[in-house]
């Protein structure tokens, strides 16, 4: 029995405590977008200001490695209704801000949510590459953050961090050499006018490559680890060069995403990176000046549409 008002609000601060406690414990069992051995931090709740469904340009995104789980809404705690595979491409063709997840690619909190296109099933854009430009343009008065810049006006194409992340996955790589890159090092006298045709790429010796594109392998070259890869759509061939290692062969389909060889220092380097090079013309050997090539990114957003 309470026998006095500072006893009544005593009890009633200890409640509020374990209601809060108890409100966060219940919360976590539904925060695992991922598969349980790739957990994901929720960052903040849906902006309230803007809870409309953005219908977009079908667009095809790529699920995290680890595979997604598809949720009958925009939260982390509507219920499961399918998954897609580690890697799996779909088709969506709308978004709607919802539950902020950390993207596992950026490390930056994204509020969207993707739905698969002929379904009622939502992805968190944050285990999903490949994004959708708004369109309305956001709510000025809204809470919601900025898309970040891994996608552009064409659903779906990518930027240059992008490509980086078709390409490594989930490992962080860092552009070393731009396309056009004014280089007279040890190996300039290699390219025409100085100029680098192609974009360098470094990250941790030995890392997974994968391919951005879907075509078929037509030279693999092992003194300087080189794979090219055609993709008949577009016209263009792929080159990835100084792989220590091949994960395809000569003849072989390869399809977005499946695994192409392991970075290395095979060749002319003088240190573990990847040469990606695009040709726009169908051939087994890889440029010597700007002229023969085009800027890879460009190449793979040609490839993709």
């Amino acid at each position: 029995m309470l026998t006095s008002s500072k006893q009544f609000h005593a009890v009633s601060k200890l409640m509020t405590a374990v209601a809060a406690t108890s409100a966060i414990a219940m919360s976590s069992v539904g925060l695992n977008l991922l598969s349980m051995t790739t957990p994901l931090t929720p960052v903040a709740q849906a902006a309230s200001c803007d809870t409309k469904v953005y219908p977009v340009k079908p667009f095809t995104g790529k699920a995290a490695p680890a595979g997604v789980n598809v949720r009958s809404g925009p939260s982390l705690n509507a219920s499961i209704i399918g998954k897609l595979r580690p890697n799996e491409s779909r088709t969506f063709d709308a978004y709607q801000y919802g539950d902020e997840v950390t993207d596992i690619w950026s490390g930056k909190g994204d509020k969207r949510w993707y739905k698969l296109q002929g379904s009622q099933g939502w992805v968190a854009s944050g285990v999903v590459f490949g994004n959708p430009s708004p369109n309305p343009p956001l709510q000025p008065t809204c809470p919601v953050n900025n898309p970040p810049n891994t996608g552009s006006n064409n659903g779906g194409q990518v930027d240059m961090g992008g490509l980086q992340k078709l390409l490594y996955g989930t490992v962080r790589s860092t552009l070393t050499s731009p396309y056009g890159y004014q280089r007279c090092d040890i190996w300039g006298g290699i390219y025409g006018e100085c100029r680098h045709p192609a974009l360098d790429l470094a990250g941790p010796h030995d890392t997974q490559i994968y391919s951005p594109i879907d075509g078929v392998v037509i030279r693999t070259t092992s003194d300087n680890g080189t794979v090219g890869v055609y993709n008949q759509k577009a016209n263009i061939t792929f080159f990835f060069s100084h792989l220590n290692s091949f994960d395809v062969s000569l003849n072989q389909q390869v399809t977005k995403g499946q695994k192409i060889g392991k970075q290395g220092t095979r060749g002319h380097v003088t240190g573990s990176h990847l040469h990606f090079e695009a040709r726009p013309i169908k051939t087994y050997y890889m440029g010597l000046k700007m002229s023969d090539t085009i800027n890879p990114l460009d190449g793979v957003n040609r490839a993709n549409r």
